[in-house]
């Protein structure tokens, strides 16, 4: 009867709008499932702090799903900043801010249909405290790959079965979680996501033929970044390899000058030795007859060639 009710009362009351306090997006109709991808913590509150702190003042039932980047705590410092009253509907119960692990998770594992039925349940649980919707948000950066497929499935459901309730439900998802695939996904089952591009949000459309471009542009994007981030480190490591190539080449020119060097440095001795060794081989008088030009000559050329093969020889410490 309770469930009967409840989607009675959501069927008269499916042609207002509701605020979102969301600027980029403004009012929406019950029935609302779209997503938010977004990059870090800062951006998540940005967006969930005034959805929620809208909800809790036009009186709907708030239920607000976590998981990392924040946890319980973070959400009510958040929340106090921007409402002083916020305490008010905390301990009149009008928020519910629950880990993933308590509803994803709740039995070890994701099961969908148990997660539909907690939508439907909290739903009705708001009504019969007054309020005159759900306000919902769950973050899935839990999701593991293994998971994917079966929660894709869930949203698909999703979005068939709160347009029978006064839902407004907000998805968010962890952009640096995401490949082209996985943002396909997301924004089939939604009726649109919001991202942040040029430091404003924008909004991207299901129906849109630009949907695909939109958001395999931002893929692309991310991963042209990586492929110029390992450019980087090739041409680092190419440019190494010719620094070492080079020093390799520099190594071989000096040992080919000191090995031409050494060489020229023994030629010339070889060509003084027959002189001199013709000189021993004279007479006392022969010797004399031969000029101290000739006789100087010859040992300085032997002097002058063991010097040039001693600077071309490597020092030894002593």
């Amino acid at each position: 009867m309770e469930r009967r009710a409840a989607l009675k009362a959501g069927e008269e009351d499916q042609v207002g709008l509701r605020r979102t306090g969301i600027d980029a997006i403004g009012d929406l109709p019950w029935g609302a499932h779209f997503a938010h991808l977004y990059e870090d913590r800062e951006s998540l509150f940005a967006v969930l702090v005034p959805f929620f702190k809208t909800g809790l003042e036009s009186n709907e039932f708030c239920v607000w799903i976590i998981a990392d980047p924040i946890g319980v705590e973070d959400v009510k410092k958040a929340m106090r900043l921007a409402m002083p009253d916020f305490e008010y509907y905390l301990s009149k119960e009008q928020i519910e801010i629950i880990p993933h692990t308590e509803w994803y998770t709740k039995g070890m594992s994701f099961d969908a249909q148990t997660v539909l039925e907690g939508w439907v349940s909290k739903y009705i649980q708001g009504l019969a405290r007054g309020c005159q919707g759900l306000r919902a948000s769950g973050n899935t950066s839990w999701l593991n790959k293994e998971d994917w497929d079966a929660f894709i499935r869930y949203e698909r459901e999703v979005d068939n079965v709160i347009g029978s309730y006064r839902m407004l439900a907000l998805c968010s998802y962890s952009l640096d979680s995401c490949g082209a695939e996985e943002l396909l996904d997301i924004v089939s089952t939604h009726r649109f996501a919001l991202i942040k591009r040029r430091g404003r949000l924008e909004v991207i459309e299901r129906s849109e033929k630009k949907l695909a471009e939109e958001v395999l542009l931002r893929a692309n994007r991310v991963l042209e970044r990586k492929v110029d981030e390992r450019t980087s480190v090739l041409v680092a490591l190419n440019d190494r390899l010719n620094e070492e190539a080079a020093a390799k080449t520099r190594l071989a020119e000096t040992v080919e000058k000191l090995s031409l060097g050494a060489s020229d440095g023994l030629d010339r001795i070889m060509a003084a030795l027959p002189s001199l060794s013709e000189l021993a081989r004279k007479s006392d008088d022969e010797r004399l007859k031969t000029s101290a030009e000739e006789i100087r000559a010859a040992s300085e050329s032997i002097a002058c060639s063991l010097r040039q093969i001693r600077l071309l020889a490597p020092v030894r410490p002593a």
